[in-house]
């Protein structure tokens, strides 16, 4: 964090040095947005009504809509968040058998799930079940079964994209979950942007988590301005330039997303990163103009990752 702060900083102080040194042209007229500019601009879908509220928990989660409680729906821009109980899943353990030795055998009637919808696209971001991350002496599912189930998601929510989706090799979690991960990727070693995410529970089979992100831009590698090199010395000047020890001649990789989720508009940026145990320091570089991405300037106010993605489950 405190290295891609700094980065940050050298970034908005060189801004402000070019600001200073250049001065206002003061010829050219300055465009002032005005209200009629305003009430053009496209506003963002309304928030549904609890019964459509309950539609869209049902439909991501096999419920019936009438057995579905919307606690909580809160939407910002077209993204809406939508927290509801539902009819525990018949395969949950009940509490006694999770938690062995501690209290009665009771059975768990409802389960919360937390739904991101995205109102424009009418398809999930993220499907959460927390309740169903559950511990045992034995954890019956394997690798392909957990393949199945995450597929089955994946096939019912992502939509059809250009790139080959690539599955990742899935892994154990430190915990009983299966993490399985889909990437887009295209000609080279390049990145689409577009990636599904699952966590399966190794115990009872179920999803415990669904995450998608669809490319917000599809250009072709061909129309990025920024070499590969010239973003690793761009990271570099930074590094140098914040006093990060022996940053001149360390090692630096890059590789290029079309649509990264750390840029503020969903475009392409070079993400550089160091190697073995500094593969956390770095930044990405947005691949046409060159600007240092950082938390100050991702657009989205979140913690920006030596990844290019960030803390909110990219």
């Amino acid at each position: 964090m405190k290295d891609r702060l700094r980065i940050g900083a050298f970034a908005c102080v060189t801004a402000l040095a070019v600001i200073l040194l250049t001065g206002c042209a003061r010829e050219e007229p300055v465009e002032i947005e005005t209200t009629e500019d305003l009430l053009e601009a496209p506003a963002p879908p309304e928030p549904p009504d609890e019964e459509r509220a309950a539609e869209i928990v049902a439909g991501v989660t096999h419920a019936v809509a009438d057995d579905v409680t919307i606690i909580d729906q809160a939407a910002a821009g077209d993204t809406l968040t939508i927290e509801a109980t539902i009819p525990a899943h018949e395969d949950v353990l009940s509490y006694a058998a999770a938690t062995p030795g501690e209290g009665a055998d009771v059975e768990q009637r409802i389960e919360w799930v937390t739904v991101r919808w995205n109102m424009a696209a009418e398809r999930p971001e993220d499907i959460t079940w927390a309740e169903r991350l559950q511990f045992a002496e034995e954890e019956p599912i394997g690798e392909d079964e957990a393949v199945e189930v995450a597929r089955e998601l994946r096939d019912a929510w992502f939509p059809d994209v250009p790139p080959e989706m690539v599955m990742q090799p899935p892994h154990r979690m430190n915990r009983p979950v299966w993490a399985i991960t889909w990437r887009g990727e295209t000609e080279g070693d390049v990145l689409t942007g577009d990636q599904v995410a699952v966590q399966v529970s190794a115990v009872t089979g179920l999803p415990i988590a669904y995450s998608q992100r669809v490319a917000a831009q599809r250009p072709s590698p061909d129309e990025v301005e920024l070499t590969r090199d010239e973003a690793i010395e761009l990271v570099r000047e930074a590094l140098v330039e914040e006093g990060e020890e022996g940053a001149d001649g360390m090692p630096l990789v890059a590789r290029l997303v079309l649509s990264a989720p750390a840029h503020p508009e969903g475009g392409p940026a070079w993400l550089v990163r160091g190697t073995g145990r500094r593969a956390a320091l770095g930044a990405p570089v947005d691949a046409m103009t060159g600007e240092v991405i950082t938390a100050a300037n991702d657009g989205e106010g979140r913690r920006t990752t030596a990844d290019g993605g960030n803390d909110s489950n990219d």
